[in-house]
């Protein structure tokens, strides 16, 4: 199995315990594990769980490798938190497929987990920004009619942050009563295109 990945340019450690295996993930996290179910001592559903455990470990994705074919261990393999399971005797284009499809989506989560917690950060230092100048913004979907108000226009406008406040019409009510009507035609000509000025 080593030597199969190799060829294939990926670096591999094997280790031929579970507790060896569970200490060098602490030194270096693989992108993907793959697990014998019988091993000395920790069976490999056991090293699976506590991996899972652990919140720099749990993501990694886990294929276990078994000449059980049972439906059982099929099942306890997944319970334990593995993605998939390859049985022995597996033939070598199989083995090739999987690892490379469960490598790619692992970086693809990965890079989607950087880009949301980047995202989060920039939020958080938007909405600190806006404090700080005492601006706020609000945001208008022409889909689904919804608006949603920055936390600072509420605090900016006095009011207090209401569930039922992300509408047009709850927008529209919290608009002067002498100014509503013109507010209206002014995000209508928004809608049909045409340019516009508001103050």
């Amino acid at each position: 199995l080593k030597d199969i990945l190799i060829t294939e340019c990926h670096h591999v450690r094997a280790f031929n315990n579970g507790e060896l295996a569970l200490r060098s993930l602490d030194v270096e996290a693989p992108d993907l594990i793959l697990l014998d179910v019988r091993m000395p001592g920790l069976n490999g559903f056991e090293v699976c769980q506590r991996l899972k455990e652990k919140q720099n470990l749990k993501d990694i994705p886990v294929i276990f490798i078994s000449a059980a074919s049972d439906i059982e261990d099929k099942v306890q393999a997944f319970q334990a938190g593995g993605v998939d399971y390859i049985t022995k005797p597996f033939q070598k284009e199989e083995v090739i497929a999987r690892v490379k499809t469960h490598v790619s989506l692992n970086q693809t989560l990965q890079e989607l987990k950087r880009v949301a917690e980047a995202l989060d950060k920039s939020e958080k230092s938007l909405k600190m920004a806006q404090s700080i100048a005492q601006l706020g913004h609000w945001e208008w979907n022409i889909e689904t009619g919804t608006f949603r108000w920055s936390e600072e226009l509420f605090h900016i406008l006095g009011c207090e942050l209401e569930e039922n406040s992300e509408s047009y019409d709850a927008f529209l009510q919290r608009v002067h009563p002498d100014d509503r009507e013109s507010v209206a035609k002014i995000l209508n000509q928004a809608l049909s295109g045409t340019g516009f000025e508001m103050e």
